[in-house]
């Protein structure tokens, strides 16, 4: 998931410069394991919480009018848990990941800082034009408990940031601090690579399971592939991602299209397709996978929603932007056929994305803003 990813790029550099106490959720115990093992090198301390699933979250949500996002991770007993780490730590502060979270640390008595990520309230108003009763309805009543709850929970904090100045504009009465992400590609690593062949091949990576990735690609399946692949017999299509949903491992043929699940390392694929398709037509926030793509020199065709939190990416410079199914295949085409127009956007992407998009840049301004906090 993003909000992991975030955590790990920011935590791993922070450790050497701050003292971390890191307390995080994780009801799979088969990934406690790993978690302490990658976490502990960079934190004085790892306090892993496990949440006891109660079916009455639904219930708390409709009597309290909370979002279903705050009710499914928070109870009283993981409460008097979380007050414990916070009085036996002693923090200086504290900061707190995704709105989920946010619940449990309102009232600590300490300076805070939320990060929101992605404004999840809007998320969940996109997403309900997406999706037919009933759970069009259910999302769009989501989205409204959820807006309230955010603009709510954001006055318990001190500094609140966002990773898009897009999704500032949900919330016009608050001023967040926009932190955008980084890239997660070595550049060394994405030129060794990138020396190998291309094979005649598309792709789209991302975690599978997310309800915004699943809609693009069966869309992208639906609409575009058709044509995409008649226009070109020996073009594949790889989807390359974690818990690919029933629906998406139903569009593997073991041919033509490949869901691969779950792999070692994604910057194979996208050093090795010749162009990424990023069909997204529900997002907040920033897309990390179109980040990445570029880093790897994959000329990418998006959509024009998949780069609205990417401030410095324009279309027709850094990315190929395509809405409509004709448009989709039209543009891969063209970078298909034109080797030296495929060398042009993946090489500005590249460029571009290693020089705006860093995680030492996203630590330098939060450490920035921690220090101004703490000094309050």
């Amino acid at each position: 998931m993003g909000d992991a990813l975030i955590a790990w790029e920011q935590i791993r550099r922070l450790g050497s410069q701050v003292e971390i106490t890191l307390l995080t959720l994780d009801e799979r115990l088969k990934h406690e394991a790993t978690l302490r093992r990658q976490m502990e090198p960079f934190c004085r301390a790892v306090h892993v919480l496990r949440r006891k699933r109660d079916p009455r979250w639904i219930w708390r949500s409709l009597s309290r009018g909370l979002p279903t996002l705050v009710t499914r991770f928070h109870d009283r007993g993981l409460q008097r848990a979380v007050d414990e780490v916070v009085q036996e730590a002693q923090p200086d502060l504290i900061h707190v990941q995704t709105v989920h979270m946010a619940e449990y640390f309102k009232n600590a008595g300490v300076p805070k800082v939320l990060d929101l990520i992605d404004a999840m309230s809007l998320s969940m108003e996109r997403r309900a034009t997406r999706e037919r009763f009933p759970y069009g309805p259910v999302l769009r009543w989501e989205a409204r408990v959820l807006k309230r709850y955010e603009d709510r929970i954001i006055r318990h904090y001190d500094r609140v940031s966002l990773v898009s100045s897009a999704d500032a504009l949900h919330h016009p009465e608050r001023t967040f601090y926009i932190n955008p992400n980084g890239i997660r590609v070595p550049a060394e690593v994405a030129l060794a690579l990138q020396r190998q062949p291309r094979k005649r091949a598309i792709v789209f990576h991302g975690n599978m399971d997310y309800a915004p990735n699943v809609d693009a690609v069966v869309w992208f399946h639906r609409d575009v592939w058709p044509e995409l692949a008649q226009r070109h017999p020996d073009l594949q299509f790889y989807i390359v991602g974690y818990d690919p949903r029933p629906r998406v491992r139903a569009l593997h043929d073991g041919r033509r299209v490949i869901v691969t699940g779950g792999v070692d390392d994604v910057t194979y694929y996208l050093t090795r397709c010749l162009v990424g398709v990023y069909p997204l037509r529900i997002t907040t926030g920033m897309q990390n996978k179109v980040l990445d793509a570029l880093a790897c020199g994959l000329p990418c065709v998006v959509s024009s929603n998949a780069i609205r939190g990417t401030e410095h990416l324009r279309g027709g410079e850094h990315v190929v932007v395509a809405d409509q199914p004709h448009e989709w295949c039209e543009e891969i085409s063209r970078l298909l056929e034109d080797a030296e127009l495929r060398a042009r956007i993946g090489q500005a992407g590249e460029a571009t994305v290693r020089h705006e998009y860093t995680w030492e840049r996203n630590v330098e301004r939060l450490l920035e803003v921690w220090r101004d906090v703490a000094r309050q």
